[in-house]
Order: C-alpha cells, then sequence, then structure tokens
C-alpha cells in the first residue's frame, strides 16, 4: 500500500467526522424533536462513514460516497445550508474532493479488497 494511501485516509476520517460534529451541533432545544432526530441521524451517518474510512471496512466507500453526494446536492438546492455562496461552494468542492479521493484505483481497491491491514 502506498504512503499516500495509508496518510489520507486519515484526513479524509477527519473531514467526515467535523462535519459529523457540525450536524451534532446543529441540534437546538427549541427545534422540534423530528428536525431533532434528523440531525442526530445525520451525524451518526457522518461519525460512521469516518470510523468506517479510518479502520478501512467496506461500508465506508458506499456510505461516505452516498452521504456526500447527497450534501453535495443539498448544499445547492437544499434549504438547511448557509446563504453564503462561498460556504456553499467550499463545501461542495471539499466533499467532491472526498467522492474523488474514495474513487482513486489504489483506494476503491482497498475498500473493496476488505483487507484490514493498516
Amino acid at each position: 500500500m502506498s504512503t499516500f494511501a495509508k496518510y489520507s485516509r486519515w484526513i479524509v476520517a477527519t473531514l467526515l467526522f467535523t462535519f459529523g460534529v457540525h450536524e451534532l451541533l446543529l441540534i437546538e432545544t427549541g427545534s422540534g424533536f423530528a428536525q431533532n432526530l434528523a440531525d442526530l441521524f445525520a451525524a451518526l451517518v457522518w461519525i460512521l462513514a469516518a470510523v468506517a474510512t479510518a479502520r478501512w471496512e467496506r461500508v465506508a466507500l458506499p456510505l461516505a460516497i452516498a452521504v456526500c453526494a447527497f450534501n453535495v446536492a443539498e448544499a445547492f438546492i437544499g434549504p438547511g445550508w448557509p446563504s453564503s455562496n462561498f460556504v456553499k461552494w467550499a463545501m461542495g468542492a471539499t466533499l467532491i474532493l472526498v467522492i474523488t479521493w474514495f474513487n482513486l484505483p489504489q483506494i476503491r481497491d482497498r475498500y473493496t479488497s476488505g483487507g484490514n491491514n493498516s
């Protein structure tokens, strides 16, 4: 395994974990139960993707790509994102880079092989 593949997963896992913590911080006591439950679920999915990425788990590949793709779409057409165009483009670009990272041949092979040696 290349040095790039070995160490870049920690950067990606940290990004995914950070997005999960951000979702946790969105939970407010004044919001409705359904909104808080949705934010909690979103946070858990981000954090699960981060942990699976760090551990080279097979579930990381489809889970992280799906959650990133959904959030890229939501960034531009969803009501829940900041109104700042810079933030939308920065988040969108970051998530697209994460999707691209997961689709690199050596990374994709590592996750699809199911090997768990660091």
